[in-house]
C-alpha cells in the first residue's frame, strides 16, 4: 500500500511539534480541541478556521505564515525574512492574493457594520 505524500502544512506542522517537543495531544490540549481534528487537519481531511489557525501557530509559537506553502516566513522584527519565493511569478501571484485578501477583509468590515447598525435598531 502506498503512503499518501504529506502536505505542506502536514509537514510544516510536524516540525514545529518536533521543534517544540510536542505532540499533537499536547498542542490540540492548548488549543482546546480533540487530537482527531488536529490529526484531519494536518491529513487534509478538513482546513482550520482562521481562529483555530491562529490558536494552532500560537501553541507552536510560529507566525501564522509559517503554515504556508512559499508565503515569506517573517520572525517578530519584521527585518527578517526568509522567503521561500521563488520567482517573479510567485512575488505576482502572492501579490494578486493579497489584494483578494484585502477585498474580503473590505467586504468583512461591510458586513460587520451592517449588523451592527441591524443591532441598534432592535
Amino acid at each position: 500500500m502506498k503512503k499518501k505524500k504529506e502536505n505542506y502544512f502536514e509537514k510544516q506542522v510536524k516540525i514545529a511539534l518536533a521543534e517544540n517537543g510536542e505532540t499533537q495531544a499536547s498542542v490540540a490540549k492548548k488549543m482546546g480541541i480533540a487530537t482527531a481534528q488536529l490529526s484531519h487537519w494536518m491529513k487534509g481531511l478538513y482546513k482550520p478556521t482562521t481562529k483555530n489557525l491562529q490558536k494552532l501557530a500560537e501553541a507552536l509559537d510560529r507566525p501564522l505564515n509559517y503554515f504556508f506553502e512559499k508565503s515569506p516566513i517573517i520572525t517578530g522584527d519584521n527585518n527578517n525574512v526568509n522567503s521561500n519565493v521563488s520567482s517573479e511569478k510567485d512575488v505576482i501571484i502572492m501579490k494578486q492574493k493579497i489584494a483578494i485578501m484585502e477585498k474580503d477583509i473590505e467586504n468583512i468590515n461591510l458586513r460587520i457594520k451592517l449588523l451592527e447598525g441591524q443591532k441598534k435598531k432592535k
